[in-house]
């Protein structure tokens, strides 16, 4: 990080500026503007101050719905949280992808119109359903349409090969998967575009689920034998992300969805941002370059990354 800072030419300031630093060390960093206190391996970054933050994000009504948020203490399924943060937060934007962004209110509607295209084709729950793990709004929204079917998913990095595709598909008996995947093309799939949806609101019965019943499954690299398969439930997730007490969550984070969504880091930047009514924000190409992310920080008032 060190170097980092000197690549980007970013000076240090006090780390007590922003509070409570997380883990056994850290770099505090200013990027022309937003306060940045960036983590090593095993914790992470949380950048500007509470002022800053707290900007545009609606007043104090903020605090009062993250104060909520922290004291109902939710064991149950990720939906569940989530529908109490749609309802507390529904006009507030959900993902920021380029120039588009989808409020809670919004992101709950797609989700659920695609929910209803997933179910016609067969999904059900207890499957192990694939999607092409594209970073995108509409890549979240297929999680969540997913999700709702009490079904389970299953990211699929494009730039994977084929053979693991085929391999991943098989270890989870899949027999549905959203999104373009020409490697995955069966006789035996069926392939459900996630542009192709009823227009205007739907009516979803809610499915039963607990917090045992599957969330996601990601699959080990296989780079000491063959893919293994990570069956995530609901309550392992709400576990890392409500209330927790390594880092800060709550609706004036601007979260960087800068993992692969096929990469269990993943995990913390949707849902860290979708459970606590923050804002996950999609970068664009440019932030895999190390001067492409000081600028996306910058200019996109990040104030969380892994």
């Amino acid at each position: 990080f060190c170097k980092a800072a000197q690549f980007l030419g970013i000076t240090p300031f006090a780390p007590k500026e922003v509070g409570t630093i997380i883990g056994d060390m850290s770099l505090s960093l200013s990027l022309g503007g937003p306060k940045v206190q960036i983590g090593g391996a095993g914790w992470f970054a949380s950048i500007g101050t509470r002022r800053e933050r707290s900007a545009g994000r609606g007043g104090p009504s903020c605090g009062v719905g993250a104060r909520m948020l922290k004291s109902l203490g939710f064991a149950g399924t990720l939906l569940a949280r989530f529908n109490f943060v749609v309802a507390s937060f529904e006009g507030a934007v959900a993902v920021e992808d380029g120039d588009a962004t989808l409020s809670y209110g919004e992101l709950d509607a797609l989700a659920d119109r695609l929910a209803l295209r997933l179910s016609g084709a067969g999904v059900g729950p207890g499957q192990m359903v694939g999607m092409r793990a594209d970073p995108s709004a509409r890549s979240v929204a297929a999680m969540l349409a997913i999700l709702k079917l009490g079904a389970a998913y299953v990211p699929l990095s494009p730039v994977d090969p084929a053979a693991r595709f085929q391999a991943i598909a098989a270890a989870c008996g899949m027999t549905h998967v959203v999104g373009p995947m020409p490697e995955l093309a069966r006789a035996d799939l069926v392939e459900i575009d996630p542009a192709d949806l009823a227009p205007g609101p739907v009516a979803l019965d809610p499915v039963p689920t607990c917090g045992e019943t599957a969330a996601y499954v990601m699959f080990t690299s296989g780079s000491t034998g063959t893919p293994k398969g990570v069956i995530v439930p609901h309550r392992a997730i709400l576990r890392l992300v409500q209330a927790p007490d390594f880092m800060q969550l709550g609706p004036d984070e601007r979260i960087l969805m800068q993992s692969p969504m096929a990469f269990d880091a993943s995990t913390l930047e949707i849902w860290g941002a979708l459970l606590n009514g923050g804002t996950l924000v999609v970068p664009g190409a440019d932030a895999a370059t190390l001067r492409g992310l000081g600028r996306t920080l910058a200019e996109r008032r990040i104030t969380t990354l892994w």
